[in-house]
């Protein structure tokens, strides 16, 4: 307990020597990091910088972008993603770009099919190209050329290789959510629990069976090698990448007692089990359940240095915070709830209205502790999390 309250008076010294400043200012800023190099993109007014690291301001290259209402959406490899608008007559596009200033895609594109790309396709994790999930119909069944074995319906993973501008796509009623490695390597969420890689040429790689409602691939973490699924937002399960075995689970149900108690609940055990109340004065009065409280929720969660894995949950309320699954315990406290009386009330007024899941979120390097750059109404601000003890 003293450690606990030394922390969080030295963090609150600490926020309170100087007014907290945007590391980003600017309302519309958005700001992605390359997870395998620790290199940062962002657009700040109709500008594209890039930095080496978070732990350094000092500007690398800069792009001017067309358009208006330009966003970074993602850096893989050495590609970038942005978006912008009302660029000639295209009143929507997204673009794919070099870090050498080179485009490599931008789309809608004549030379392609409205099926895919589209504005919902993601980055493989290289860089090298696009990938996204499609539903089977008569369209893409010719568009890709499959099987009229396939099931109208199924799933289908996308890929879009840059080089030689490759099409490719798999399909299955089983396949739930995909996340491509490469343009030939994906990662598949099953629809009845558990989740397979799959490599173009090889076959199946690997498969993980645990069956359950499905999992959601929520973050896959290239350079440690590993990937975390989420089921029905309270049982995390990690992965190795290259077998697929199971390093660690840790479930809301089971575990959820020093979670609940950072949210100031009940554990989850209990909130799930409603309490019974009989109306006063009335024996043989028929009783009367007293609501359950709000089961906690996870909405979203990434990994971490140090085995660490960032939440971020919207029930019962919204809430961000580290948790230590192999030690079973949340590290330092709930982030938002303590935001405002730190300095940072742009950044709670953003978590609170806004957020959607954690990628207004980054991990910042060579900290000791934990400190996490979050977006906010005016810009991006640096807020510690932990101290180096904790």
């Amino acid at each position: 307990m003293r450690s606990s309250l030394l922390a969080v008076s030295l963090l609150a010294v600490a926020a309170h020597a100087a007014p907290p400043v945007p590391r980003f200012p600017g309302a519309a800023t958005t700001v992605v990091v390359n997870r395998n190099d620790g290199r940062v993109a962002a657009v700040v007014g109709s500008k594209l910088i890039l930095q080496d690291s978070l732990a350094s301001e000092v500007v690398a290259k800069d792009y001017d972008l067309p358009g208006r209402e330009q966003t970074i959406r993602e850096f893989r490899g050495n590609t970038l993603v942005y978006s912008t608008r009302s660029v000639e007559d295209m009143p929507f596009v997204l673009v794919a770009l070099h870090v050498d200033g080179r485009e490599r895609l931008a789309w809608p594109n004549e030379g392609l099919s409205e099926l895919f790309p589209t504005e919902a396709s993601r980055l493989t994790l290289d860089g090298r190209g696009l990938y996204g999930e499609l539903v089977l119909d008569g369209a893409v069944r010719e568009y890709f050329e499959l099987s009229d074995d396939i099931p109208l319906g199924a799933g289908v993973a996308a890929t879009y290789r840059f080089a030689g501008e490759r099409l490719s796509a798999r399909a299955s009623e089983a396949f739930r959510q995909v996340v491509a490695l490469t343009p030939d390597d994906l990662l598949i969420a099953l629809s009845g629990g558990g989740v397979l890689r799959y490599k173009a040429g090889d076959g199946v790689l690997w498969r993980q069976d645990i069956a359950g409602d499905p999992w959601r691939l929520v973050d896959v973490d290239d350079k440690g090698r590993q990937l975390l699924g989420l089921d029905s937002g309270k049982v995390l399960r990690c992965l190795a990448l290259d077998r697929g075995e199971l390093r660690w689970e840790w479930s809301l149900t089971a575990q959820g007692t020093s979670l609940g108690a950072a949210l100031g609940i009940e554990d989850e055990a209990a909130a799930s089990t409603p309490t019974v109340k009989r109306r006063r004065g009335d024996r043989n009065a028929t009783q009367v359940p007293t609501p359950a409280p709000t089961p906690v929720r996870i909405r979203d969660a990434r990994l971490l240095r140090g085995g660490r894995v960032l939440l971020f949950g919207d029930q019962p309320r919204r809430f961000l915070l580290v948790l230590d699954p192999a030690g079973n315990r949340v590290v330092g406290d709930e982030v938002l709830g303590g935001l405002e009386r730190r300095g940072f009330g742009a950044v709670e007024a953003w978590w609170l209205d806004e957020a959607t899941d954690l990628s207004a979120a980054w991990e910042m390097p060579g900290t000791a502790g934990v400190s996490l750059l979050l977006r906010g109404t005016d810009g991006w601000y640096v807020v510690p999390v932990t101290l180096p003890a904790q």
